[in-house]
């Protein structure tokens, strides 16, 4: 049974079986050759990548150069005829730390937004014979170079110093390698580097100061600083004590108080002055009958309402010229009638009297009193010895040496007291 089923299939494998099989073919060819470019096109695609490369390297030169440039200007505006050094072959320099501290310039970055080395980037100034060299060296992560520029007094100057002209400032660059994709490259010729080593040291001079003006006033000596003194007879006039003088001072901090009277106001009155009385009838009478001394009656009298008499006694009475017998004394008493009045007493003139208003306050009425003794002093001419100083100062100041060696390990600048601080190759 089986062979009958392969002789039907066999005998049934038409041109369509081999069409589709053919198509297959071409389809798995055209995915190789899409998979897998020619070589045109690989060399199509790797001159594109070295072009991008090549515009990529250009701006990150020219970010470099203008930043170099940077440096460059702010280091010929710092290093004025006063910061320049003095003595042929000295040098002075400054980092780009040390720029940004001094406001010189303001922080950059390099091609990859990333900050240049502060301390292996510097500016660096060279005393030659009749001019000054200046190396500009900037390190960042994309490049590593410097420049020199000649710096001199010139006609053309502006400045104390400026730039020469002739002077041709390509900057000597040692490259580090920028990250860009791996693409085959033709084998280039190794590049023999050369370094220069950099060596510092600190050099420290003191200077004594010149003599100061002799003066009485009393100066110690330290280690920077020297004394010298002198003694002088001289005459002058002195304070000489004479006595003591007792001083009485009124103390303004204890005041002496009392309670006083103090007017405040004036109260006014009136008053009688004088009096008189005045009368009024009441309407009744009053009898007194009034003795009217004694007389002499040669007879009884006769009484009668307003008369009554009252006998004393008699006496005889012998008188030749004259009556003769005996005389009778009567006391005689006469009737007096008054009108009954009631007297009142009233004012006749007035006055008038002010009396003051006194209240009770404390009042300040002195200060209580201190005595203090004072010595008291006359001028006196004496002699005596006086002390007179002088001194000077020591002024300490420090600066640092550079030099350049083609040697890391240079024993002739090692053993004069330099370091190796670092190094530049190109």
């Amino acid at each position: 049974m089986y062979n009958e089923r392969y002789e039907s299939k066999k005998d049934g494998f038409s041109i369509k079986d081999i069409i589709v099989q053919l198509l297959f073919i071409v389809l798995f060819v055209f995915i190789l050759i899409w998979l897998f470019p020619t070589k045109n096109s690989l060399n199509g695609k790797f001159d594109s990548i070295d072009k991008v490369n090549e515009k990529f390297d250009v701006l990150t030169n020219r970010i470099f150069n203008d930043n170099l440039q940077t440096m460059k200007d702010a280091a010929i505006n710092y290093y004025t005829t006063p910061r320049l050094p003095k003595n042929v072959n000295d040098v002075k320099s400054m980092t780009l730390r040390e720029m940004l501290k001094e406001k010189l310039l303001v922080e950059f970055k390099d091609a990859n937004n990333k900050s240049c080395d502060l301390d292996d980037s510097y500016v660096e100034v060279t005393k030659l014979d009749d001019e000054f060299l200046l190396k500009v060296n900037l390190s960042c992560t994309d490049n590593d170079a410097y420049i020199l520029v000649h710096l001199g007094c010139y006609d053309y100057c502006s400045t104390d110093v400026c730039e020469k002209k002739d002077t041709k400032t390509n900057p000597v660059v040692n490259v580090q390698p920028t990250v860009t994709p791996s693409v085959p490259s033709k084998p280039s010729t190794p590049v023999q580097k050369t370094c220069s080593y950099k060596y510092q040291k600190v050099v420290t001079d003191s200077k004594w100061s010149g003599w100061s003006k002799w003066s009485t006033k009393q100066v110690s000596a330290t280690s920077t600083r020297k004394v010298d003194t002198k003694t002088e007879v001289e005459t002058v006039y002195k304070d000489v004590l004479k006595g003591y003088q007792k001083t009485t001072y009124r103390d303004m901090d204890n005041p002496i108080v009392e309670n006083v009277q103090v007017q405040t106001e004036t109260v006014s009155s009136t008053y009688c002055t004088s009096y008189t009385s005045q009368y009024t009838s009441t309407g009744q009478k009053k009898y007194e009958w009034i003795d009217q001394g004694t007389s002499y009656y040669n007879s009884q009298p006769q009484p009668d309402s307003n008369t009554k008499y009252e006998y004393v006694g008699k006496t005889t009475v012998d008188c030749a010229d004259c009556y003769n017998g005996v005389l009778y004394i009567y006391r005689k008493y006469t009737l007096k009638v008054y009108d009954v009045v009631s007297a009142n007493s009233v004012c006749a003139s007035w006055g008038t009297v002010s009396a003051p208003i006194y209240i009770t306050v404390p009042k300040i009425v002195g200060y209580n009193t201190y005595t203090k003794v004072v010595p008291v002093y006359e001028k006196q001419q004496v002699t005596e010895k006086v002390k007179y100083y002088r001194y000077k100062t020591l002024s300490t100041t420090s600066e640092t040496l550079t030099k350049w060696s083609s040697s890391s390990n240079d024993t002739t600048l090692i053993n004069q007291g330099y370091k190796y601080v670092t190094s530049v190759c190109n």
